[in-house]
């Protein structure tokens, strides 16, 4: 038993013939096991680069289709909340608050430069009594208290306005 061969071989005897241009066409081919290779290895970059394509087109409508159906919540709660503040009535109002503050701001401007004035134009008045009279102060005194009284208003409004 250990003698003989368990399988016999496989031996065509019919004489192989392969086609004249069979021939030719292999021995004329530049392909080599390398180009070979190479044409395959494009290939599947090519399929993975359409695979790649399709999923990414894939989950840009997934992503649209979930942004769609959030847009829609936020606008059902949007809708739900009519009473409350938003944030565009909360901007309307601060911009409403800076124009005034702005306004408020400008009025006392305008408000600061009459003082300013009126300061500055009693102050040239002492001086020029002061200078016209210069042995005789108690007669430029009620333009120096009128000064006094100004300067310390200017420098605290709160002081004389009560």
């Amino acid at each position: 038993m250990g003698n003989q061969q368990s399988q016999p071989e496989f031996v065509l005897r019919a004489p192989t013939e392969f086609s004249e241009k069979f021939v030719r066409h292999l021995q004329e081919s530049t392909e080599t096991d390398t180009s070979r290779y190479m044409d395959m290895e494009n290939y599947i970059q090519k399929r993975v680069q359409d695979e790649l394509k399709q999923l990414q087109l894939r989950q840009k409508k997934a992503i649209d289709a979930i942004q769609e159906e959030e847009w829609k919540s936020n606008a059902k709660t949007i809708k739900d909340s009519q009473g409350s503040l938003d944030s565009n009535l909360l901007s309307a109002e601060f911009r409403s608050f800076q124009e005034k503050l702005e306004k408020q701001s400008s009025i006392n401007d305008k408000e600061l430069k009459i003082k300013l004035k009126e300061v500055e134009s009693i102050r040239s008045d002492l001086l020029k009594c002061m200078s016209e009279h210069p042995d005789k102060s108690l007669i430029c005194h009620p333009l120096a208290e009128k000064f006094a009284i100004l300067a310390s208003k200017l420098h605290n409004p709160k002081v004389g306005s009560v």
